[in-house]
């Protein structure tokens, strides 16, 4: 059966204020970080809003168009949004439905959990830039660290980087 996931984290690492269970943010909704900002911030989520349609987890959508298993994508919905971009890139068909047997079973453990992937961190730059009023296709992965994140969208480690004077 071997190790679940990489890595187990709340929901929380993403930022202090962002833990899912604070506002009841269903961490295996279509877009968790988006339902976070319209509870959190509605002003800043309606100004966002009027200037273009909010971002979805995957580039194209709420879920991605197929999966590297060959699994259905609407599987992925049994994860928390967490782990989907690293499900969804998984080739392996048993180790994937494995994760999904377990997360079920596991439910209440498992819904902060996180598997560290790309796609999870461009889903996170995607809203941030959103919300900032970049346009998401314009956002420049190669200096993250110098993205406006607003404080409850910040990861700790980058949080602590600003703090410290540096770049995360």
């Amino acid at each position: 059966m071997g190790q679940m996931f990489m890595s187990l984290e709340l929901a929380g690492a993403y930022s202090a204020g962002w833990n899912g269970a604070l506002l009841g943010v269903d961490t295996y909704g279509p877009n968790p970080y988006v339902t976070d900002l319209s509870a959190s911030y509605p002003g800043v989520f309606g100004a966002a809003t009027e200037r273009q349609a909010a971002p979805t987890l995957f580039a194209g959508g709420d879920l991605p168009p197929f999966t590297a298993s060959g699994l259905s994508p609407e599987m992925l919905k049994e994860l928390p949004f967490t782990m989907r971009h690293a499900a969804a890139s998984e080739r392996d068909t048993a180790k994937l439905l494995d994760w999904i047997e377990r997360a079920v079973a596991e439910h209440e453990r498992v819904k902060y959990a996180v598997l560290d992937h790309p796609g999870l961190a461009a889903y996170r730059d995607r809203v941030n830039a959103w919300v900032n009023g970049l346009n998401p296709d314009e956002l420049r992965r190669s200096q993250p660290g110098e993205a406006v994140y607003p404080q409850s969208f910040q990861s700790p480690r980058m949080r602590a980087a600003a703090l410290a004077g540096g770049h995360a």
